[in-house]
């Protein structure tokens, strides 16, 4: 029983550089775009073409909708090695899907507020109730990250976050 956290590469690449259709449904994508991290299973940087790779969208919140880039990015504390240790470390195979050989790909969506607390977790992408319920708990618990700034002040951004859950064989 293991849980693959899915690398956040440090690369950015536009949205329309990309195929996303199979990553975010529509909906998602609403809204203006401000920067988009490539990710891959690996945790290598990679361009879109990789059939592997999976697009998370990291947009502007604002009550004044935001103009411009988000410069530098939120990040999580200590950066994304870190991040994907405290999702291995954290993250927790519930143990109806382990009896029921249930895996899947959750993608979870949240925002980091102006102070780098985590906000509004919403699964983007669901694989089964049990694995989104798991990758929701785990982003709600997640420290407080540094969040994006705008023109030097801090911003409230959205960022996303894929949990892939996957038994051993």
């Amino acid at each position: 029983k293991a849980v693959a956290v899915a690398g956040v590469s440090a690369g950015l690449a536009a949205l329309t550089a990309c195929h996303t259709h199979n990553v975010l449904p529509p909906n998602s994508l609403a809204g203006d775009v401000e920067a988009t991290t490539v990710v891959t299973s690996d945790g290598q940087q990679s361009d879109c073409k990789d059939p592997n790779a999976m697009v998370v969208r990291t947009d502007s919140l604002n009550d004044n909708q935001l103009v411009g880039d988000i410069d530098p990015m939120p990040q999580f504390p200590g950066g994304t090695e870190k991040l994907l240790e405290f999702l291995r470390e954290n993250t927790r195979y519930p143990e109806a899907a382990v009896k029921d050989s249930i895996e899947g790909r959750v993608v979870v969506k949240f925002t980091v507020e102006k102070d780098g607390s985590i906000s509004n977790p919403e699964v983007v992408r669901s694989a089964h109730p049990l694995l989104d319920e798991e990758a929701l708990r785990v982003v709600g618990i997640m420290p407080k990250w540094t969040p994006g700034m705008y023109f030097g002040k801090p911003a409230r951004t959205k960022s996303a976050v894929p949990i892939i859950f996957k038994m051993d064989k």
